[in-house]
């Protein structure tokens, strides 16, 4: 069985485990279990080049999250591709904040997401300014915040206590991506083991 929700999951159940124990060698499915790690290794690294590119990059922490397992045991062989990230299925998915299948963008509180205004300093969305104008290299304490804005090319003062970033995330399918591309390879190499 192969699904995806937040993960990609590769199981061959418990009873379709004893069916290939009955008609194939130990050999044949611990060849099923290598096939499976190998095609789940391919998903991660595929998932991980993805979100390199992303143009949202920023610490690197949901590309070093992504991780392939292969699990066996008396009842089941899975493989699975998945991210321990809190916000990976926002980037999988993309952010949808009114209930439809439109990505829309929409505002969050720094107050409420202060990763948020981290990633926004460190990426000088918002920026401090020295007295003649110019953006500081290094932010003072105290000092005023600022933004310009991309639809009118004006500049604004932020205020990073009450104030947010307008946000629209669309989907990258990280993992749907990899999993689409090598689905077929894989059943195709389980067969090729079925039909020896």
């Amino acid at each position: 069985m192969i699904f995806l929700q937040d993960r990609i999951n590769v199981e061959i159940d418990a009873t379709s485990l004893k069916e290939l124990e009955k008609i194939y060698t130990v050999d044949k499915v611990n060849e099923i279990v290598d096939i499976t790690n190998t095609f789940t290794q391919k998903i991660q690294a595929d998932a991980r080049t993805i979100i390199r590119c992303a143009p949202h990059v920023d610490s690197g922490r949901l590309i070093n999250s992504i991780k392939a397992t292969t699990k066996t045991n008396s009842n089941t062989i899975t493989g699975q591709v998945a991210s321990a990230t809190d916000y990976a299925r926002f980037i999988h998915e993309g952010a949808d904040h009114k209930g439809t299948n439109n990505i829309h963008p929409f505002f969050v509180p720094f107050k409420l997401a202060p990763s948020l205004l981290v990633w926004a300093k460190r990426k000088g969305v918002i920026y401090q300014k020295t007295n003649s104008g110019n953006r500081r290299k290094v932010a003072v304490s105290g000092g005023n915040w600022y933004m310009t804005s991309k639809k009118n090319g004006k500049e604004y003062r932020v205020d990073t206590v009450k104030g947010g970033l307008q946000v629209k995330i669309e989907p990258t399918k990280f993992l749907q991506t990899p999993f689409n591309q090598y689905e077929s390879k894989y059943l195709q190499a389980l067969e090729r083991i079925f039909n020896r």
